[in-house]
């Protein structure tokens, strides 16, 4: 649409885009690419599986930024694609969907890294739908979420890597009351879980309360889009709980054997990220509103400049924030319940949702490519004959009728050349039914003699004495071969002979004429040209051994193979007759 592949250039051209006939085929598009990035529904279920990473991928990769550069895209693409209905509304829908899926099955996982990978694609959701609303305090509200969520989630992460590795589980059933044996992880878990569920002074507290009041001043459907965000954001609550307070002071854990914090390395990270969500918290103003000014600016150059602050007095946000604490923590003490239902839900989706439908497109992918195999590679090495020659006379035949003039006659042929072809055909009809090898084999020689004939009636002598030569070896070759073989035998049925001869008679037609159309007079001979280029092209004075070294280079290699296999034919009849 635009000759551009500068995202710099193509954003200045975006009412050229929005009127464009391909603006439709543009979205779906980005939307595709941009949706498996960041793991959107209906193709959020592969990040769950590529938590098998080791932990501190999952916390860089999965977390914080490779997740991250669909919603990045989609966002440097919001004033060039962005501000009509269907943008918004696809965003909107696919984040809403996308948010609730993933915080519903997260609080259906045991696997405290599964249950932070199902709340990562919660979280990429809610950045998907901010950026649905196309407000300037949604874009706000995304760019301070998608920060928190950096911070705490990396650090979850790490620590999740540290309880493994120290207790060898990451079973949140087995897990309970690690604080006194691992106090500085808890710590860290305690502070990234409380930013999580947004409670002040952290900064997840300012990133909920900017976002409820992006939906508040939503223009439309403000409501529904409050109240998805608080389901959203007390299902977050209730798996910060689920985290921070059953992993480390909850019911007594059941792991055998000694448990003990990790070597200071290894929680210096996530400690560090989990003091920036308090110290960014506090100092929100000096720190984050450059930092989110600047990036709203890009976004829209007519944006005004960011006023983020801790604390806006007690207003009707402060409630709605409290209120989504309390809803959370109610959903806690119901979790068994939510639980069992969460399995439930859990194991209809992967039925029948688009997990479920991508494991039976592999298995059928899988079915096919074993009947495909079981057809093509079956292991008889005749057919695979049949299947080369039968695709080549198909693709040769459609290449030789589309690419050939018919309005030139073929060339003409002299009686003699005529009678040595019928002879040829009568000792081939002959060959077919004979049942003796020796027989056989003479037929064949003379088949080879009368060819020699031909090339010798076309002035061709090289070629005649060449053939002549091969012939004789090809004969005495075959006999030493066959001469302590058994008896002949048939192992074809008549299906399979009427096949071969089928596929015979049609690639031995083809090639005649191909032949046949290719020794048509050209508008210059092939020696004119020979003699007018050798010195030129080749600087050689002799026309012939310009031909044959240089023009007809793969002709000599031909010739030599030849000359190397009658030698060595040769050399094996002496040695044989040494014996």
């Amino acid at each position: 649409v635009t000759g551009e592949t500068e995202l710099t250039h193509i954003i200045q051209k975006a009412s050229l885009i929005k009127t464009s006939p391909l603006y439709l085929a543009t979205v779906v598009l980005v939307m595709i690419g941009a949706f498996t990035k960041s793991a959107q529904f209906p193709f959020h279920f592969w990040l769950p599986g590529a938590m098998a990473a080791p932990t501190p991928v999952s916390a860089y990769l999965h977390s914080a930024t490779m997740v991250k550069a669909g919603i990045y895209l989609l966002l440097r693409l919001q004033t060039t694609l962005g501000e009509t209905e269907l943008w918004q509304m696809t965003l909107m829908i696919g984040g809403a969907i996308t948010m609730l899926l993933g915080a519903i099955i997260a609080l259906a996982q045991v696997d405290l890294k599964k249950l932070l990978a199902f709340t990562t694609i919660s979280a990429l959701g809610v950045l998907v739908f901010l950026l649905g609303l196309g407000t300037q305090e949604s874009i706000k509200a995304l760019f301070i979420f998608l920060i928190v969520h950096a911070l705490y989630k990396g650090a979850l992460f790490m620590l999740t890597g540290i309880i493994d590795q120290q207790t060898g589980t990451r079973d949140i059933r087995k897990l309970g009351q690690l604080a006194k044996q691992m106090p500085v992880s808890a710590f860290a878990v305690v502070l990234a879980t409380l930013s999580m569920a947004g409670i002040p002074p952290l900064l997840g507290f300012v990133a909920k309360e900017t976002m409820y009041e992006a939906a508040l001043h939503s223009h439309a459907f403000s409501q529904l889009q409050t109240s998805l965000l608080i389901l959203v954001n007390l299902l977050t609550v209730t798996a910060a709980i689920i985290v921070g307070y059953g992993v480390f002071f909850g019911k007594q854990n059941s792991i055998q054997g000694e448990i003990k914090e990790t070597h200071f390395k290894m929680y210096l990270g996530p400690c560090v990220l989990s003091l920036l969500s308090i110290s960014m918290g506090i100092l929100v103003y000096p720190i984050l509103n450059p930092l989110i000014s600047s990036a709203t600016t890009v976004m829209d150059s007519s944006a005004k400049a960011s006023h983020i602050q801790l604390w806006h007095g007690f207003n009707f946000v402060l409630a709605l924030s409290g209120l989504t604490l309390l809803l959370g923590f109610l959903l806690w003490f119901k979790r068994e319940f939510f639980l069992n239902w969460g399995k439930s839900w859990v194991n209809f989706v992967q039925r029948f949702g688009p997990s479920g439908l991508y494991e039976k497109s592999l298995e059928s992918l899988l079915a096919f490519a074993r009947i495909l195999t079981q057809f093509f590679q079956h292991g008889n090495l005749r057919n695979y004959l049949a299947s080369i020659i039968c695709f080549s006379l198909v693709v040769l035949s459609l290449a030789l009728f589309k690419f050939s003039q018919w309005d030139q006659p073929i060339l003409r042929v002299s009686w003699l050349n005529l009678l040595f072809v019928l002879f040829v055909l009568i000792l081939i009809g002959r060959m077919l039914v004979i049942r003796s090898r020796l027989n056989l084999l003479v037929h064949i020689g003379c088949v080879g003699l009368l060819v020699t004939l031909i090339f010798a009636v076309f002035s061709a002598p090289d070629l005649a004495i060449t053939q002549a030569l091969i012939e004789i070896l090809t004969v005495i070759l075959f006999i030493l071969a066959v001469y302590r073989l058994p008896k002949f035998q048939s192992f074809s049925n008549w299906k399979n002979r009427l096949r071969d001869a089928i596929l015979a008679v049609g690639m031995g037609t083809l090639f005649t004429i191909m032949l046949l159309q290719a020794a048509r007079q050209t508008e210059h001979s092939i020696s004119y040209y020979y003699a007018q280029n050798s010195y030129l092209m080749a600087f050689g004075k002799n026309v012939v051994n310009v031909i044959l070294v240089d023009f007809r280079a793969f002709d000599t290699l031909g010739e030599i193979t030849v000359l190397a296999m009658a030698a060595m034919g040769i050399f094996a009849l002496l040695k044989r007759k040494a014996k």
